[in-house]
């Protein structure tokens, strides 16, 4: 049943792909590579699979088991920006046919929002030390 669950997620996964626009997205799978979108493109992405449960975690799982599935290393990319920027272009095409391309772009929004409310912080504190130093 586990199988053939896998399988079907595959497929669906991959079937959402086929309307790539602005960009080309290369998955590579096991034993295969795929490539969707407009090759010519200077836009180019790269998905690697690792583990054939990330098909089933994209689909089931929401941003967050996108997130969870790249930290457990079920998928990597060697350029996540360039990943999120064809997801970007193709956002509105993609949220009508799949789930995961709008899950991927609310991680890549909770990352952003992560990262400067880090950056923010350090600066507070950094901030704030000097102030101390001054007194």
């Amino acid at each position: 049943m586990r199988s053939i669950f896998g399988s079907t997620a595959r497929k669906l996964f991959l079937s959402m792909l086929e309307g790539l626009q602005g960009g080309s997205l290369e998955v590579l799978l096991p034993g295969r590579t795929l490539t969707f979108g407009d090759v010519r493109s200077e836009l180019r992405a790269q998905l690697r699979v690792h583990r054939e449960r990330f098909f089933s975690r994209a689909l089931l799982g929401g941003d967050t088991a996108i997130g969870e599935a790249y930290m457990d290393a079920d998928w990597s990319t060697p350029d996540l920006v360039s990943l999120m920027r064809l997801a970007v272009r193709n956002l509105a095409q993609l949220e009508k046919s799949n789930s995961f391309f709008s899950s991927l772009s609310r991680f890549a929004d909770r990352l952003r929002r992560s990262w400067r409310s880090r950056t923010r912080s350090s600066h507070r504190s950094a901030a704030s030390l000097t102030a101390s130093a001054t007194f």
